[in-house]
């Protein structure tokens, strides 16, 4: 099989070994954002709430500080609907609700962690990939280097994910073990998911199931050659 590969430039012809060159290289604040995402996640599973509720609390009290907390409604009979704090068109939102002494804990928590505004979501994505890839055996994300089989695919992620780069091809040296998953599924994920409903589509991936309109990505460990395309 012809594999191919999304770089941002490539003028000659590199040896990769994803023991050393894979995913992980790519996402330098893996650490700094561990312990929140760590939170947010144990919080939604017990709670069952969206985890985008978790990145507002948290972006308001880096932005506003002792404002937003000063400004916080009113409860009714000590109980709050999401929509009464996430300010939003989505009707998703007037479903959910929790106690004032849940809201209050995880408020005190997400200061206490001190993690600044967070706008990677990508970060909480691949955690929970990852945790689910443990659970059932499957190749680690982390650990791989993502190809695609075709050139239009390619071009789709430029557009679509990547937003730039260039593509090359590639040639499997040595393979110790290549992992087809569907792309797009990540994409059904919504912000406002519990971690129950990410957990959900997650498990559709690593069983190698697909969208509508699959697009599949090969996660490969082992040695590869990149090559130009003239």
């Amino acid at each position: 099989m012809k594999y191919f590969k999304v770089v941002n430039h490539i003028s000659e012809e590199v040896i990769i070994d994803t023991n050393k060159t894979n995913y992980l290289t790519t996402l330098p604040n893996r650490n700094k954002y561990k312990k929140l995402i760590d939170y947010i996640t144990t919080s939604s599973k017990r709670l069952n709430l969206p985890l985008d509720m978790y990145f507002t609390i948290n972006n308001n009290i880096a932005l506003l500080g002792q404002v937003y907390l000063d400004n916080f409604p009113s409860t009714k009979n000590n109980v709050y609907r999401l929509s009464d704090f996430i300010f939003t068109n989505n009707s998703i939102y007037s479903k959910y609700s929790l106690t004032k002494t849940d809201l209050l804990t995880i408020i005190q928590d997400i200061i206490n962690i001190e993690i600044g505004v967070f706008e990677e979501g990508f970060y909480l994505w691949e955690y929970l990939y990852e945790k689910e890839q443990h659970n059932i055996g499957t190749p680690s994300r982390y650990e791989s280097f993502f190809l695609f089989d075709n050139r239009d695919d390619c071009e789709y992620y430029i557009e679509n994910h990547k937003g730039g780069g260039v593509i090359c091809e590639v040639e499997l040296l040595s393979t110790k073990s290549v992992f087809k998953g569907e792309m797009n599924l990540l994409d059904e994920i919504e912000n406002y998911f519990t971690y129950y409903q990410a957990k959900e589509v997650i498990h559709k991936y690593w069983n190698g199931e697909k969208s509508e309109n699959p697009v599949w990505e090969y996660l490969f460990q082992g040695v590869c050659k990149l090559k130009p395309i003239e």
